[in-house]
């Protein structure tokens, strides 16, 4: 499961949320819902959907401020377990892809255009960038 998020007045912001079950992608958005939370609690309980029943699910990652958002939603909302060792969660390196998440913000969640400048990417050459499609 991942979490993206936007900042306004210096609050991380999540705007989409998504998870595959080795099978289909499953994504929302907070353009189809009234709150970030309602939109989190969604995507928690399609996850845990009776095809999921009597299956563990693992999160990765959840160190940073994805962690935070998702564990306050999790324990106000479901039954959660963590799993913990030496009272750190443990830590798997996890590599994102091309993305560029300093263009995102709350007026443009839907947009649909040429590719944003690259001083919106973050850590990627200009090989990278001019890799890209420009759609």
């Amino acid at each position: 499961m991942d979490l993206e998020t936007y900042i306004k007045d210096d609050k991380f912001i999540p705007y989409s949320i998504g998870f595959y079950d080795g099978k289909n992608v499953y994504t929302f958005y907070l353009t189809d819902y009234n709150t970030p939370e309602e939109m989190i609690i969604e995507a928690f309980n399609e996850l845990l959907r009776f095809k999921n029943n009597g299956y563990s699910v693992y999160f990765h990652n959840l160190q940073g401020f994805d962690g935070i958002i998702l564990t306050q939603i999790l324990e106000n909302n479901f039954k959660v377990n963590s799993l913990f060792k030496d009272g750190k969660g443990l830590d798997v390196p996890v590599q994102k892809g091309i993305f560029p998440y300093k263009f995102v913000n709350e007026n443009n969640l839907n947009y649909v255009g040429p590719k944003p400048e690259l001083k919106f990417y973050e850590n990627i050459t200009m090989e990278e960038y001019n890799s890209i499609n420009n759609n």
